[in-house]
C-alpha cells in the first residue's frame, strides 16, 4: 500500500505529487506531528488514503518548521535516533510456526507436510514489526520540497 500525496494547486512541477509506501509514510508523517503537535487534529486520516490532508497555508507553515528542523540539524538527530533504535530491535518468536521452525502446508490430497518455515526461516524468530518502518532525511526533504509548492494537499 502506498499514498498517494497530490498536491491541490501546485506552484511548480515539485508540488504536484509526492509518494511513500505505507513503511516510509508513517514514521514521515509522524515526525511531521512531533514537529508541530496540532497535525493530529487538523489531519487525522493521515494514515489512511481518504482524502484527508492540508489547505494551501497550512502545508507552507509545514514545509518551513521541517526546512528549519533541516537547517538546524535536529531532523538529521531524529533520523539518525530513530534508525539507531529501529536496529536495536529485538526479534520476536515467530507466530507463524509457533515459535516451531517448521509449518505444516496442506497438500491437492488434504494432507499436510512439515516445511520450514518461511516467515522466519526456521530460526523461530522474526523481525518485529516497528522494524519495517525506515526513515531517511532524505524523505523529509523531499515532502518539505513537495509542501513548499503544493498549494495544499489530499491524501490518496
Amino acid at each position: 500500500m502506498g499514498m498517494d500525496v497530490v498536491g491541490t494547486r501546485p506552484l511548480t512541477p515539485s508540488g504536484e505529487y509526492f509518494r511513500n509506501n505505507v513503511w516510509y509514510w508513517r514514521p514521515l508523517w509522524d515526525y511531521c506531528c512531533s514537529v508541530d503537535s496540532t497535525l493530529f487534529d487538523k489531519v487525522p486520516l493521515a494514515h489512511s488514503n481518504d482524502g484527508d490532508g492540508l489547505d494551501a497555508s497550512e502545508a507552507r507553515k509545514l514545509a518551513f518548521k521541517l526546512q528549519e528542523e533541516i537547517d538546524s540539524g535536529r531532523a538529521e538527530k531524529f533520523v539518525n535516533d530513530y534508525e539507531a533504535h529501529r536496529a536495536s530491535l529485538d526479534k520476536i518468536p515467530c507466530i507463524y510456526c509457533d515459535e516451531s521452525g517448521n509449518r505444516s502446508w496442506p497438500t491437492k490430497t488434504g494432507e499436510s507436510i512439515k516445511k520450514v518455515c518461511n516467515a522466519c526461516n526456521g530460526t523461530r524468530f522474526t523481525d518485529s514489526w516497528e522494524s519495517y518502518y525506515p526513515m531517511s532525511l532524505e524523505n523529509i526533504q523531499s515532502f518539505t520540497n513537495f509542501l513548499m509548492d503544493c498549494g495544499g494537499f489530499r491524501i490518496w
